[in-house]
Order: C-alpha cells, then sequence, then structure tokens
C-alpha cells in the first residue's frame, strides 16, 4: 500500500447534499471522517447513521472510501462498500437511501465510464442475473440500484427511456412518458415509450387537461375507467382511453411534506381494459414516480456541479487576468514614497489602486467600485483604464472627476457607481487632491493626525454631478493613508467591525501597512473579508531649506 502523502491534489472534495441543500467539504486531509458524532469532520445527524460511520482517506493521488463497521452499512453507488476506490462522481450513501448523500468530485480523476450505462441497464431489463429471472419488485429495485449508479446528465434520458419501459411492463399500459418542467413552467417530453418498445418523441393523444391539473396541483392522478373524475374528460373521451397516471416528480425535500418543487412528471396511458390498474400497481407506480424524480434530481446536481467547475476555472482565470491588468510597479520617485496592499474578498474585487510618475508630480488614485464580484471587478478594470490617460493629458482633477462621471452614468445610468480619490504631489509639498464619496484621507504629520475634509458624490451616481478638489502643503516626513471602507467593516466572529477608533489607535502607534493589516487580521481571526481591502501610504520626504 502506498503511503498518504502530506498534499492533496487540488480539487478533490466531497459534496454533502441534505434535503436538497448543498455544501462542499474540500478533501484537504489525509483523513476525513463521517458520522453523526460531533467530532467527526463531516456531521451528519441522521438516526440511521452511525457515530463513526465511515471515513474518506487519501493514499497518493487515490480516494478511498471506508467503512467503519456502521450499524447500517455504508453504500457506494447503491452498493454495499467496505473500502472502495473512489471516482469522480460517485454517490455515497449512509445507512439509507433516502438521507442525506454525498457526492464525490475529482476534476482530476474521469468519471465512471457512462458507456457502461447501456449494458447495465440491458442486463437489468432483460432479467440475465446469474440465470435468475427477477420479479417485478426485484426488476424495479435491480433497476434503481443500477441507475443509481449513473450521475450524469448525458444519459438522463436513457434512463428514463428504460425507467417508462419497466413502468409499462409493471402496469401492463400502452404508453408511457416523461416530462420535464422548463424554467418558464412549461413542460417538455424527455422520455417516450410504446408497450411494443418503440420510442415516442412525440405525446400526441394524451390528455392535456390532466397534465395541467397535475402541474397546477401537485397531486398524483391514478384514474381507471368508471372512476370519478376520468368518465367526462374531452381530453379522455376523443382518444378512447380507459386508464390514466399522472403523478409529478418531486423534489426530495418535497417528497415528504407534499409541498410543490415539481420537477416534471410521470405519465402512463390505455386504451383496453387490461390497462385498468390494480391496488398493487398504484404502490409500485409511485415508488417508480419516486425514483425517477430522485434520477432527475441526481443528474441535475451532477450538471450542475460540472456547471460549477467550469465557472470556477473561469472565474480562476477572470482573477488571474485582472491581477496582471492592476499589477501596479509603483515608480521611484526622489521626493516621496508609495506602499500599498489590497486583499479582495472574492476570486476578483472592485477595489483598485494606481501610481504614476509624471514629469513633474506623482499621482495616486484609489477606488471601490460598488458591490462585489464580477460586476464590480469588470467596472473596475474599465475605471483604472479611464483614470491613467486623463491623467496623463495634464487635466485638473475636478475635470478628470467629471469626465470619469459622465463616462460611467451614460454606460450604466446610476446602476453602479464608484468612490475615488485622487492625488498629485509635487517636489516642492504642494498637495492636489479630490475626493469622490471616498473615506477621507488620514494625513500624520509630526504627532498629530487629521482627516482632510475635501468631498464629492462617488463618479457614476448623478447625471451632472460637480466637483471640486483642495489643497494642502505637505513637511518632509508627512505621511497620507488612503483606504476602502472594508478595512474598518472588517468583522470579528461576534460581527463587530474593526471601527474607526481602532483603526485610528493602531495608527497612532505605528502609522505603517503593516502594522494596520496585522491589527486587522488579529481583530477577524479566522473570520472571511466581506469586503474588499485596500490602503495606499504615501510619504513626502523632501527636505527644503
Amino acid at each position: 500500500m502506498s503511503s498518504v502523502s502530506s498534499e492533496s491534489k487540488a480539487g478533490a472534495e466531497l459534496v454533502v447534499v441534505s434535503n436538497g441543500v448543498q455544501r462542499r467539504f474540500p478533501l484537504s486531509k489525509p483523513l476525513v471522517t463521517i458520522g453523526r458524532r460531533p467530532d467527526q469532520d463531516i456531521v451528519v445527524a441522521e438516526t440511521w447513521v452511525s457515530r463513526s460511520h465511515a471515513r474518506v482517506e487519501r493514499h497518493g493521488e487515490e480516494y478511498f472510501l471506508v467503512d467503519l463497521n456502521s450499524s447500517h452499512g455504508t453504500f457506494l453507488n447503491g452498493r454495499a462498500a467496505q473500502r472502495s476506490l473512489l471516482a469522480d462522481g460517485d454517490r455515497i450513501a449512509l445507512g439509507s437511501a433516502d438521507g442525506t448523500y454525498l457526492i464525490y468530485r475529482n476534476p482530476n480523476q474521469p468519471a465512471r465510464a457512462a458507456e457502461a450505462t447501456h449494458e447495465t441497464l440491458s442486463t437489468l431489463l432483460t432479467g440475465r442475473l446469474a440465470g435468475e429471472k427477477p420479479g417485478d419488485i426485484q426488476l424495479l429495485n435491480l433497476y434503481i440500484e443500477g441507475a443509481r449508479a449513473i450521475n450524469a446528465a448525458s444519459v438522463l434520458k436513457e434512463i428514463l427511456l428504460n425507467l417508462v419501459e419497466i413502468s409499462l411492463r409493471l402496469t401492463r399500459a400502452e404508453r408511457g412518458f416523461v416530462f420535464l418542467c422548463n424554467e418558464d413552467g412549461s413542460l417538455a417530453l424527455e422520455a417516450g415509450r410504446s408497450e411494443s418498445g418503440a420510442v415516442l418523441t412525440e405525446a400526441s393523444g394524451i390528455s392535456q387537461s390532466i397534465l395541467q391539473e397535475v402541474l397546477a396541483t401537485s397531486s398524483e392522478f391514478i384514474k381507471s375507467e368508471g372512476d370519478p373524475g376520468l368518465d367526462g374528460r374531452e381530453s379522455v373521451i376523443a382518444p378512447h382511453l380507459r386508464s390514466v397516471v399522472c403523478i409529478p416528480l418531486r423534489k426530495s425535500h418535497f417528497r415528504e411534506s407534499g409541498g410543490q418543487g415539481v420537477m416534471g412528471m410521470l405519465y402512463l396511458d390505455s386504451r383496453v381494459e387490461n390497462g385498468k390498474l390494480t391496488g398493487v400497481s398504484h404502490e409500485l407506480i409511485r415508488a417508480i414516480a419516486r425514483e425517477a424524480a430522485a434520477l432527475v434530481e441526481n443528474a441535475f446536481l451532477a450538471k450542475s456541479e460540472q456547471e460549477a467547475h467550469a465557472y470556477q476555472r473561469e472565474l480562476a482565470i477572470a482573477s488571474s487576468i485582472q491581477q496582471r491588468m492592476m499589477e501596479v510597479k509603483i515608480p521611484s520617485v526622489s521626493f516621496a514614497s508609495v506602499e500599498a496592499r489590497n486583499i479582495s474578498c472574492k476570486e476578483v474585487g472592485g477595489d483598485f489602486y494606481d501610481v504614476m510618475r509624471m514629469a513633474d508630480c506623482v499621482a495616486v488614485v484609489v477606488a471601490d467600485v460598488s458591490g462585489k464580484g464580477i460586476s464590480a471587478a469588470l467596472l473596475a478594470s474599465v475605471l483604472q483604464g479611464a483614470v491613467y490617460p486623463q491623467l496623463l493629458q495634464g487635466l485638473s482633477l475636478d475635470q478628470v472627476a467629471a469626465a470619469l462621471n459622465g463616462y460611467i452614468y451614460n454606460k450604466i445610468a446610476g446602476q453602479k457607481y464608484a468612490t475615488l480619490l485622487m492625488m498629485r504631489l509635487y517636489e516642492n509639498g504642494e498637495l492636489e487632491y479630490i475626493n469622490c464619496g471616498h473615506l477621507k484621507p488620514l494625513l500624520r504629520s509630526g504627532d498629530s493626525m487629521r482627516y482632510l475634509e475635501n468631498g464629492n458624490v462617488p463618479v457614476g451616481l448623478l447625471a451632472n454631478a460637480g466637483f471640486t478638489g483642495g489643497r494642502e502643503q505637505l513637511k518632509a516626513g508627512d505621511q497620507l493613508l488612503l483606504m476602502t471602507d472594508g478595512i474598518a467593516e472588517a468583522e470579528d466572529k461576534d460581527g463587530v467591525g474593526f471601527g474607526d477608533e481602532a483603526m485610528e489607535q493602531t495608527l497612532a502607534g505605528e502609522f505603517t501597512l503593516t502594522g494596520l493589516f496585522a491589527a486587522l487580521d488579529a481583530h477577524r481571526g479566522e473570520v472571511p473579508l466581506a469586503d474588499d481591502c485596500t490602503a495606499l501610504l504615501l510619504k513626502y520626504s523632501l527636505e527644503h531649506p
């Protein structure tokens, strides 16, 4: 047996699915424990789960599922497992198929071959099981066990076609269909078969009124000729239907409560007397509908997981591009020094800073776009690209602010805006600045600290906003701190923000970015940032006689 590696293969994780809610657990440790006991890595508080039920072990680049002598067993893709190698897409059940389950995800490993689907299901359907001919219930259970092993949306249609075929055998109905709901609530035919095994691509002659009734009420319809509710319907009389079954396929967390959450429906009908349903068949049909719903939900989950991985990859690429686009090379200036730091709370951020050396001055910019995520990052990139040429043209800061305001407002009409702080520092210590809705810059001169009071509205917020700047005369050793509000608003585990007072106390003792961010990290501990944090320190250093 290979030794346990000290590093996790990137991307391996378990997706824990409980009552339709997903949470992700990265497999970052050599051993990950699963059970009902509170000290387990993944806690599943269900009665059929043992206190210490199972674990996932990493050996080299492989992951194994190990049952820990649990009372009700551990199941991998519907089969009892003692120690099994995991593959991307595997489903893990703990003691019961009806409760919380886990999906193993590892984009660095191939999923179990989907090509085996047809052979597996065909074997179950024809009953070639070690010479045994299964009965109806056994056949249904065997099919479900095999189908549960498939967690790929690409084979959902074939799974549903075979499930319809089993439904027709068990009920002696003539036709069967599975409809799935579109995003707009309409129904789309996903699978259809006749009793002869032919694939039906059109659902002609079915009772549309029954379909719409079941969709609207989320209640089952199981009727045969003579039953109240079937006779007298025009959509039943015209095609001479004598038995109709229509059962909603509900999402897992609605099945027990009887609520809505309909993903689609199973529809069967028959024109002949021997298609009349029995009481036993009713229970079989309900069982098939429940399993069809589970299969559809699993396939959709697999699809959403694949899309989520693709989205994360795209987001990582976007983050890398943004970091390169916003990478700032701080120029060397004889009369000043600049230091800056930025931390994004997400993969991409809405804060940015820039430093530009010009013929007679050094210019600095700090900005914070409203909101978070991709939309904020996109506007931040656009804004940074627009600021640079405006400043190079030598426009006054109020002219630059007005131009940026008009550009952003005309493009997105106030949906997004940005707070912005721009400064120009000249060799003689003269400072020009303009504050557009941003935190006030903090000036430290000798032993005293004060905020610079100039203020305007954010850029992009109002169509015809006016902007005015301010001026200061700096002395050698004076320092200016420009920050975004994510620093003061960073919370600890009790939800208490870092705050202006704590920030000012920190800076009174040590007016450095190192001291500021150390105090920030000590305050929030392990609590993740809720907003981007950016700070820039500008120091004027030229002595004048």
